[in-house]
């Protein structure tokens, strides 16, 4: 069976149907997290829950073959402060740089 994330990127799912996955999950969750019963990783998980926003650019990510984790350690290099900060517009720097690296 694939899981959310595979299944939008072969269209077989939109992004706004994540709440039929988790709500499937939830009514057996086995032995397998969410993050994983959706195709996430930990960090991919970390930031849909911060900013839903991000999910379009994580599949953006996952059709070009690349990697969120790797992403993540790039920005870590080149803007130290604002990857560590927690606040909302640290988080949108994130999503902007996402979206010219991607570009």
């Amino acid at each position: 069976m694939s899981n959310f994330i595979e299944k939008c990127l072969l269209r077989e799912a939109k992004p706004e149907d994540i709440d039929d996955f988790i709500e499937l999950w939830h009514q057996n969750p086995g032995k397998q997290p969410l993050h994983e019963y959706l195709g996430m990783t930990r960090n991919e998980y970390a930031l849909w829950i911060a900013n839903a926003a991000i999910l379009p650019t994580l599949l953006n990510i996952r059709s070009k073959h690349q990697s969120m984790d790797q992403l993540l350690a790039e920005f870590d290099h080149q803007f130290p402060t604002i990857a560590k900060s927690t606040s909302p517009s640290g988080a949108m720097a994130l999503m902007k740089w996402l979206k010219v690296r991607l570009t």
